[in-house]
C-alpha cells in the first residue's frame, strides 16, 4: 500500500508499512503489529478433565480424568456369581455319551451299521514270501536275490630267499632261515611250507673267489620245508669237487590268487497278488440256481438247492457289472473283488453244508449304482 499527499507544489508519496505476528512463549501468546506488541494472554493446558467418560449398563466410571483421580471404569457381575458361565464336558464312559454341566446330554451314533464291533478288524501275518491278510487275500512279496561277483588272478610272487654268509649268517632272508651244517653244507627251512610240496624252482648264485675258482652250487635234498645245499669248487678234473664255505643266494617262487574285482548283483523278483475269490473247490453241476437282478431294479436274489447230496460248497459269481451292498449272507460268508474295470467278484462259501433235494438256500441284497451293468449270467458252483 502507498500514501499519496498533493498540493500546488506536487505530490509526495510514501510505502505504508503494516504487520501482525503471533508468538507463543512459555504457554503465552502474543501479537505484535507493526512492531507494537500486545499484552500477553495464558493459553488454557488440558488436563484431562476435559474428556468425559460416561458409564452404562453394567459398567461404571469414577474419577475426573486428572492426573491425580484418573477414570476408573468397574464391571460388574449381573448375577453375582463370577463363574457360573464356565461350563465342562464330560461322558459317563456309555457309548456315545457326551454331557455339559449345568446343560445337555448327547447320545452320538456309534452304530457301525452290522452290529459287530471286531468283523471290520483284520489280521496280517506271513509265511516265507507269502503276506495274507484275513478275510482277505495273499501277495507273493518280491524277492531281492544278491550275489558277490568277485573277479580273480593268479600272479606269481618271491615265496622265498636268503643271501648267506660262507660261515651261514643270513644278511639277507624272506619266509626261510639258512644255518650252515658243515663245510660247504647248508639247510634252508622255510617259515611256512611250499604250497606246491616238494615240486619248487630254485634259482642259485655264488660270490667268485679272488682266484676265479668256479663255485658251484647244487640241491642236495629238496622237501616241502625247505632243502639241503652243497657249495663245492669245481676241479675239471676226475676227482670229487671239494666242499667249500663261500657266499652264496637263492630264491623260489610260488604263485596265489588275488582279488582284483569285487561286485554286489542284486536282482529283485516280482511279487504277485492271489486273487481273493478264486474258488478251492471242485467245480460241480449237481446244484439248481435261480437268479433275480433285473436290469430295472436294484433287487438281488440267488436261490439254490443240491439235488444230489450234501455238501458243503462255494459259488463264484465272476465279473459281475454291478456290486452288492446290504447282503443277507445266512449260511455264507462272502470276499468282494473289485476289478477295477467297472465289474466285481463275489465268492461265497457255506459256513455248513446244505442238504440233499429238499433243502433250499439263497442270498439277497441290493444292486449299487456303482458298476459296468445291471445285470449277469456268471454263477457257478463248486463243491469243498
Amino acid at each position: 500500500n502507498t500514501l499519496t499527499i498533493t498540493d500546488s507544489a506536487g505530490s509526495l508519496t510514501a510505502p505504508i508499512v503494516n504487520t501482525n505476528e503471533l508468538s507463543i512463549v512459555s504457554g503465552e501468546i502474543t501479537s505484535t503489529v507493526n512492531g507494537i506488541a500486545s499484552t500477553a494472554i495464558a493459553l488454557p493446558v488440558a488436563d484431562g478433565t476435559e474428556t468425559i467418560v460416561t458409564g452404562a449398563g453394567i459398567n461404571t466410571v469414577t474419577g475426573d480424568g486428572s492426573s491425580t483421580t484418573p477414570y476408573v471404569v468397574t464391571g460388574t457381575e449381573v448375577d453375582g456369581d463370577i463363574t457360573n458361565e464356565i461350563q465342562d464336558i464330560s461322558t459317563d464312559a456309555t457309548a456315545g455319551n457326551i454331557s455339559l454341566t449345568s446343560g445337555s446330554t448327547l447320545t452320538l451314533n456309534v452304530d457301525d451299521a452290522d452290529a459287530d464291533s471286531t468283523n471290520e478288524i483284520q489280521t496280517l501275518s506271513i509265511s516265507g514270501d507269502q503276506l495274507t491278510i484275513s478275510g482277505g487275500n495273499t501277495v507273493t512279496l518280491p524277492q531281492t536275490e544278491s550275489t558277490l561277483d568277485v573277479t580273480k588272478e593268479t600272479i606269481g610272487y618271491v615265496f622265498a630267499a636268503a643271501h648267506t654268509l660262507g660261515d651261514g649268517t643270513n644278511s639277507f632272508n624272506i619266509n626261510c632261515s639258512v644255518s650252515r651244517t658243515a663245510t660247504g653244507r647248508y639247510t634252508v627251512a622255510f617259515t611256512t611250507a611250499h604250497p606246491n610240496g616238494a615240486e619248487y624252482d630254485i634259482t642259485f648264485g655264488t660270490q667268485i673267489n679272488s682266484g676265479r675258482d668256479s663255485r658251484i652250487v647244487s640241491v642236495l635234498e629238496q622237501r616241502a620245508d625247505g632243502f639241503d645245499v652243497v657249495v663245492v669248487t669245481g676241479d675239471n678234473g676226475t676227482t670229487a669237487d671239494t666242499y667249500v664255505d663261500e657266499v652264496w643266494y637263492f630264491n623260489t617262487s610260488a604263485t596265489k590268487d588275488v582279488v582284483t574285482g569285487v561286485e554286489l548283483v542284486t536282482t529283485t523278483s516280482a511279487g504277485t497278488t492271489t486273487d481273493p475269490t478264486t474258488p478251492t473247490g471242485t467245480p460241480t453241476t449237481d446244484f439248481t440256481y435261480t437268479l433275480n437282478d433285473t436290469a430295472s431294479g436294484t433287487y438281488f436274489q440267488l436261490g439254490f438247492n443240491n439235488g444230489v447230496q450234501a455238501t458243503s460248497y462255494e459259488i463264484l459269481l465272476d465279473n459281475v457289472p454291478y456290486q452288492l451292498t446290504n447282503l443277507t449272507l445266512g449260511d455264507h460268508t462272502v470276499v468282494e473283488q473289485d476289478n477295477g474295470d467297472g465289474t466285481y467278484d463275489y465268492l461265497f462259501t457255506s459256513t455248513s453244508p446244505i442238504g440233499a433235494n429238499s433243502q433250499y438256500r439263497q442270498i439277497q441284497g441290493d444292486k449299487s449304482a456303482t458298476g459296468s451293468g445291471n445285470s449277469c449270467n456268471c454263477v457257478s458252483f463248486y463243491t469243498l
